[in-house]
């Protein structure tokens, strides 16, 4: 059945409609993508030195944040940590068990098992994993005879915001916090998740921000009122050698 002159201009009004419909989307989607591209190429050196004071001082933002939101967060954190670690094994462990008769599948055990090492090395506390070594070192063995595990990095540096403010990694404020991470943070699972954390952002804000007037100012006051709170607590500013845990 033909249709009526009427059918086809209502049909292509419904057509160009759709299709402008269509391309304002596509120009809106375009046009979010470019800002979300331009706001990512906005660099620090763009800010002015309030402005990064601002960006770094996030205390009362966290603090308002739900302390079960907080805790959940810090748990999935820990979880993906140990999960990460678990996802070699299994991988090194089933190829093995599947295909270990077959040398051209060797590699693929082995590798598994030399990240697993590798991750259980480089933790600590909630997802380190000591026995990691001992238990996969023998199954690479297996198929490499001369294969050496590797040694279980000795803890270097630390404290990084405490040292570029201090001017040092032994001095008695930034051996007073040494002992707060080591004997308060490190004996629970969220305050080593947050070390890791730590120890992940503060070495590059260090590299870029550690010797600027403003960095210095903000987190030396922090952090001054922190040793005398440790201190009159009872938390000795001694020379100390850092605890393996």
């Amino acid at each position: 059945m033909e249709l009526s002159s009427s059918d086809k201009e209502r049909i292509q009004h419904q057509y160009d409609a759709l299709a402008k419909k269509t391309l304002v989307g596509e120009a809106k989607s375009h046009r979010r993508t470019l800002a979300k591209r331009a706001a990512r190429e906005v660099t620090f050196s763009d800010l002015s030195e309030s402005e990064l004071a601002q960006l770094f001082t996030t205390d009362n933002h966290y603090a308002g944040i739900d302390f079960n939101i907080r805790s959940n967060y810090a748990i999935e954190m820990v979880h993906n940590c140990e999960a990460a670690l678990n996802i070699f094994k299994v991988v090194g462990d089933q190829t093995d068990l599947l295909f270990g008769s077959q040398e051209k599948f060797h590699h693929i055990s082995v590798g598994a098992w030399k990240l697993a090492i590798e991750l259980g090395n480089k933790g600590n506390g909630t997802w380190s994993s000591p026995q990691t070594v001992q238990e996969y070192a023998p199954k690479v063995q297996k198929y490499e005879a001369d294969y050496t595990p590797p040694q279980k990095p000795q803890q270097s540096g630390g404290c990084y915001v405490a040292t570029a403010v201090y001017g040092s990694y032994d001095c008695p404020q930034v051996w007073t916090l040494r002992r707060f991470r080591d004997y308060t943070l490190a004996e629970t699972w969220y305050g080593r998740a947050f070390i890791y954390t730590y120890y992940a952002i503060s070495p590059t804000l260090v590299k870029w921000f550690g010797k600027t007037e403003w960095f210095q100012k903000i987190w030396k006051r922090k952090l001054d009122r922190m040793v005398t709170k440790l201190q009159n607590r009872g938390v000795d500013s001694t020379p100390y050698q850092d605890r393996t845990w």
